[in-house]
């Protein structure tokens, strides 16, 4: 007989219980022990639950995120502030407009730096993202970038989008030809049927071709940023089956467990970052674009290939200046504490040209296309605009987008009711002590370093005090006299102050450029496919329809 044979469980039972009870005591201490951190400061808060605090929803995918911040906003909004519990995280959400003004402008010195998951190992390209960088690092970096998306280096890059856009216009050309062969071949097979002479008046209108616009645009935008920032003509609408096309194009790609193991983290489970290693990128993407970079960028250096007037060029010449400086002296160590442009430096804001502006811009033009099959007569309005201005600068130049105001009010409005961010986000990184108003009056608030200060984009987007009826369509609320009217903290397309978007002229234009030659000749409307009222996925954090956005595209002035 064994020895366990021997021993009574029930003698133990106790002290399992015991022990039991001691873990279900400290996980729960660990999980609520900074719940009253927010009522301790007199700041009206959302009660949290335990492991999920205000997230449930969000966790389990009931709501997606972009609805969930929109929901944790309203909730409130009928203050100037208010805490909430992502997980254990205890973080703080700006709903007054000059309180956001403080943080992101006035008193940015305090928070510099996003809120940012320290890892175990960490890829050096992705460290080196600009949205990664913190203080100093990130200031000097951020400098470095910035001649880079002045007006005059964006005015030279509209020759290279033009291209691009072009080429989008005729592979719609070359689908639509298709679509009006098919047709004309059964509609002259069923004349004959009928006994219809095939050389009699047609007056039947063309349907089009139904398009998922997110896969079309994201294309566009794909051979733009190639362009722009790796001096890569890949064109992907025409030759989708290049592997740069295939490979790059899954760079996003993250797995399910990897997502999940992310979410736990951000939650404030930093303790599984001693066991496992996070990747918010493919791995497989990632190493095809640092190869290609490296390639590009040596050969460039070498002589071995052409410039080009992209961003990968002029960060490369940012660096011989900062060479040719240290050469002369100037290098003054207080101003430049590292060698800051490295090559994993270049290459990450490389990365970071296409990972922002992939996302975004394609976004941007989906649903502005969305917005503008729904209103034919604001579309049948910006396509007179656009017209206009063409004839009277005789083409599509940089001076005719700019004056392209209708098309820019519509492109705005698109991206306050479909923003790509839910939300932005800074971590304070000193002692800070916040004015807010009271009906009282006043009262002062100290926020602690490390703590996340949120800005729900969808909440003030949609918030009737800012914008009457958002859920409505009106170009008109982005005019000149309409903008004056309210705070324009309120608009968090591009963010504000030093951390706001550094390519916000160059999606701008880009976006432009392509509206106006595709509006030109080609006219949007909705279709079976078309899902009206919208809905988001809920598995995202980036803004997606559930079922992608389907609309008829149809060549103009065919009969």
């Amino acid at each position: 007989m064994s020895f366990f044979s021997h021993i009574s469980l029930s003698a133990y039972f106790p002290h399992l219980a015991a022990l039991l009870c001691i873990a279900i005591w400290l996980l729960y201490k660990y999980y609520t022990n900074n719940h009253d951190v927010w009522k301790n400061k007199g700041i009206p808060y959302l009660k949290p639950l335990i492991f999920f605090g205000n997230i449930k929803d969000r966790m389990l995918f009931r709501k997606s995120f972009h609805e969930f911040y929109l929901e944790l906003y309203n909730k409130l909004r009928m203050h100037p502030v208010g805490g909430m519990f992502e997980g254990r995280r205890a973080k703080l959400i700006l709903i007054d407009p000059d309180l956001i003004k403080q943080v992101l402008v006035r008193d940015f010195d305090h928070f510099t730096d996003r809120p940012m998951i320290t890892m175990r190992v960490q890829d050096p390209y992705t460290a080196n993202l600009l949205l990664a960088l913190k203080g100093r690092k990130w200031k000097v970096v951020r400098s470095l970038m910035t001649p880079a998306f002045t007006s005059g280096k964006i005015k030279a890059m509209v020759h290279m989008v033009d291209i691009v856009a072009l080429q989008f216009v005729k592979y719609l050309n070359k689908l639509n030809k298709t679509v009006d062969k098919v047709e004309n071949t059964d509609q002259v097979n069923e004349e004959n049927d009928n006994g219809i002479s095939s050389n009699e008046d047609n007056s039947k209108p063309q349907s089009g071709r139904e398009m998922e616009m997110k896969e079309l645009f994201g294309r566009y935008t794909f051979d733009v940023i190639s362009s722009c920032a790796f001096g890569v003509q890949c064109d992907s609408l025409l030759q989708p089956e290049a592997e740069f096309v295939q490979v790059v194009s899954k760079f996003d790609y993250i797995p399910l467990k990897m997502r999940l193991l992310i979410f736990l983290v951000i939650m404030g489970n930093t303790w599984l970052l001693h066991f496992v290693e996070l990747h918010f990128l493919n791995h497989k993407a990632l190493s095809f674009l640092v190869a290609l970079l490296k390639r590009t960028k040596n050969e460039r250096e070498a002589g071995e290939q052409e410039k080009r007037n992209d961003f990968l060029q002029l960060m490369i010449d940012a660096k011989e200046g900062e060479s040719h400086e240290k050469e002369a002296g100037n290098d003054k160590e207080s101003e430049s504490p590292h060698k800051v442009l490295t090559d994993e430096v270049i290459i990450s804001q490389c990365l970071l040209f296409l990972l922002a502006g992939y996302e975004t811009s394609s976004t941007l033009l989906t649903f502005a296309a969305y917005e503008l099959a729904l209103n034919p007569a604001i579309q049948d309005k910006v396509r007179e605009e656009i017209n206009a201005v063409v004839e009277n600068h005789k083409g599509i130049t940089y001076e005719a987008l700019n004056d392209m105001v209708y098309l820019e009010m519509v492109l705005l409005e698109a991206l306050r009711k479909h923003p790509p961010v839910a939300r932005i986000e800074r971590a304070c990184v000193k002692e800070y002590v916040m004015t807010i108003p009271t009906e009282e009056g006043e009262k002062k608030v100290t926020i602690d370093p490390g703590t996340p200060i949120v800005i729900s984009v969808m909440g003030l987007h949609y918030d009737p005090k800012h914008y009457p009826e958002p859920q409505e369509f009106r170009p008109e609320r982005f005019s000149a006299e309409e903008k004056a009217k309210r705070s324009p903290y309120v608009f968090q397309g591009f963010g504000h102050g030093p951390r706001n978007c550094l390519g916000m002229r160059f999606a701008v234009m880009s976006t432009k450029l392509v509206m106006a030659h595709f509006l030109r000749e080609f006219q949007v409307s909705t279709c079976a496919k078309t899902q009206v009222p919208l809905e988001y996925n809920r598995f995202s954090m980036l803004l997606k329809a559930k079922n992608g956005i389907w609309l008829n595209v149809e060549k103009i002035g065919r009969n």
